[in-house]
Order: C-alpha cells, then sequence, then structure tokens
C-alpha cells in the first residue's frame, strides 16, 4: 500500500487553531477565580477596632518601674559653712565745710543774623553734608594771596606785549640775534611788595588802559588772581581725582568748568560746559570743592568764563 502524507508549509506567526482553544480556556479559568475572590472580599465582614482599648504593658516594664520607685533616695551632703570675715568700720573724717557755688553766668545772647547772612549759613551746611570728602575741604592759604599784591590788567598786559617783542626779535632773519636789542630791563635785585616786577612800555601801557576800562569804570579780575587762587586749590581737587581713581584706573580727560565770581571774591555759581570723565559723581564732587574757593575781594565786575583742567593719571 502507498500512504499519501499531506504537507502544508505554515509560518512561525501564523496562528493555530490549538493555541486559540488554550487561550481561551486559560482566560476563561482566570476570569472565573477573579470573580470568586471578588465575592468573597465584599461579603467578609471584619470586627471593628477599638481605639480606646489599653494594651496590655509588658511584665519587664512593669518590674522596672518597680524598682526605681524603691530605690531611696539620697540627699547631698550640706555644703560647709564659710566664715564671713569681719568688716573694719572706716574711721569718720571731720567733714570740710562747703562753700556755696557761684551761680551760673547767663550767657550773653548772640546778635541776630540778617536774611542774607543766615541764608549764607544754612546754604554752607547743606553742603556739609552732601559732600562726602569732608576731609578735603580745606580752604586755601587766601590771606598769603591776599598780603600780595593783585597784579592789575595792565600789567599782565604789558607782560605778554613784551613777551611777544622779544619773541618776534628772536625770530628775525638769519644774521644773528642781537642780544642788546632783545635785553630787558628787571629793576633792582630785590622784588616789591607785589612779588613781581613792573615793565614799563608805552604801548603796552596804552593797551592794556584800553583793555581795562569799561562804560561803568569798573575792572576786570585780573586772570593772575584766578591762576594763583586756582594753583592753590590743585591739590584739594586732584586728591578728590586720585581718590576716585582707585575704582577706575582708567579714568582721565579735559574737564571745562564755567565759573561765575563776585566782586566778594566768592564763587556764585559752577557749572559743567564740556567733560571726558564720564563720572557724574566725581564731576559733582569737582563743582562743590570749586564753590568753597575764596579768590579774594577786588573792586571789579563780576567774572565769568570758562576754566579748563586736565586730568591725568601720574
Amino acid at each position: 500500500m502507498m500512504v499519501w502524507l499531506k504537507f502544508e508549509p505554515q509560518l512561525p506567526w501564523e496562528d493555530l487553531p490549538e493555541n486559540k482553544t488554550r487561550l481561551r480556556l486559560v482566560l476563561g479559568a482566570l476570569a472565573t477565580l477573579a470573580t470568586l475572590f471578588a465575592f468573597w472580599v465584599a461579603n467578609t465582614s471584619l470586627p471593628p477596632k477599638d481605639k480606646f482599648s489599653a494594651k496590655p504593658i509588658p511584665e519587664h516594664l512593669v518590674k522596672l518601674v518597680l524598682e526605681q520607685k524603691k530605690k531611696k533616695v539620697v540627699p547631698p551632703p550640706p555644703p560647709p559653712k564659710i566664715e564671713k570675715p569681719k568688716e573694719e568700720r572706716p574711721k569718720k573724717t571731720p567733714e570740710k565745710p562747703i562753700k556755696p557755688s557761684e551761680p551760673p553766668k547767663k550767657a550773653e545772647p548772640k546778635p541776630k543774623l540778617g536774611n542774607r547772612e543766615q541764608a549764607r549759613l544754612e546754604a554752607q551746611k547743606q553742603l556739609a553734608v552732601f559732600d562726602a570728602l569732608a576731609d578735603l575741604r580745606e580752604e586755601a592759604p587766601i590771606n598769603k594771596i591776599r598780603q600780595s599784591k593783585p597784579t592789575t590788567s595792565a600789567e599782565q598786559t604789558a607782560r605778554t606785549v613784551e613777551r611777544s617783542l622779544i619773541t618776534n626779535a628772536a625770530r628775525q632773519g638769519s644774521g644773528g640775534i642781537n642780544t642788546a636789542k632783545a635785553s630787558r630791563s628787571l629793576g633792582g635785585g630785590t622784588l616789591k611788595g607785589g612779588g613781581s616786577t613792573k615793565v614799563t612800555s608805552n604801548l603796552a601801557a596804552r593797551k592794556a588802559q584800553m583793555a581795562q576800562q569799561r562804560s561803568d569804570g569798573k575792572a576786570q579780575r585780573p586772570a593772575e588772581n584766578i591762576e594763583r587762587v586756582m594753583d592753590a586749590n590743585k591739590a584739594a581737587i586732584y586728591a578728590l581725582y586720585r581718590r576716585a581713581l582707585r575704582k577706575n584706573p582708567t579714568l582721565r580727560g579735559e574737564v571745562i568748568f564755567r565759573i561765575r565770581i563776585l566782586p566778594s571774591g566768592k564763587v556764585a555759581n559752577v557749572t559743567i560746559v564740556s567733560s571726558d570723565l564720564n563720572d557724574k559723581a566725581l564731576e559733582r564732587k569737582l563743582m562743590a570743592r570749586i564753590r568753597l574757593i575764596n579768590f579774594g575781594a577786588m573792586d571789579v565786575e563780576v567774572w565769568e568764563d570758562n576754566y579748563r583742567m586736565t586730568f591725568l593719571p601720574s
């Protein structure tokens, strides 16, 4: 006899009917068990808990407490008595009679200041509050400057003209320099009271006289006075700059101040026209320091002009 075998190739992922039947049986059994367990949990009742019921204390803890009560507490020994030294009574000294004190003298009332002086004092107090560097507010030695005789604008103009004449004479021709024409008369060996020697020149005196005379008859404050006073105060001004330089080492540049000086020598107003410092705090301190400068009283007009200062690290 011949046996015929029928072979049908199948892939691994194809489902067999036997596998499907087995899966259904397993799922049915698990569902039946889960239903029975849920029914049992729902119908089971637990006894209620008594929150106020006391738990029994173990016997070894009870014995430990009883043993501690039986122990006697021994009182500490009393501290030893310390004998106090006998106090010696001080001998009485005869009291000296006290002289009656003199009644204090009444202070004389200070005279009341005028409105203008009172306003000036209040302004000075406000400046003392707003300025952070009060230790640099020392006024320049104006007394020494006042003692010296101020050089008038005529003398300054004469000196300028004389310098220009000497310079022009030195630049002329290639035939050499004639020292006789370029020499100047400097007067005696000692200086006069003003600390400078006057130079006489008809041309210079006439030019200075024309520049000095004004419509109201008053002269302007000489530039030498301003330069001399500013030079005396530059130490305090540059001290402010050096202190700011510690925080910002790149701080440098030129500042142009607009200063208004009264005939009494006080600075009425200070503003900054232009500044390369770009430091508002330092600029405010510089203006506050310049306001404290006194240029000395003169019979002149109100001086108002620009003053240039260059700040460079030394």
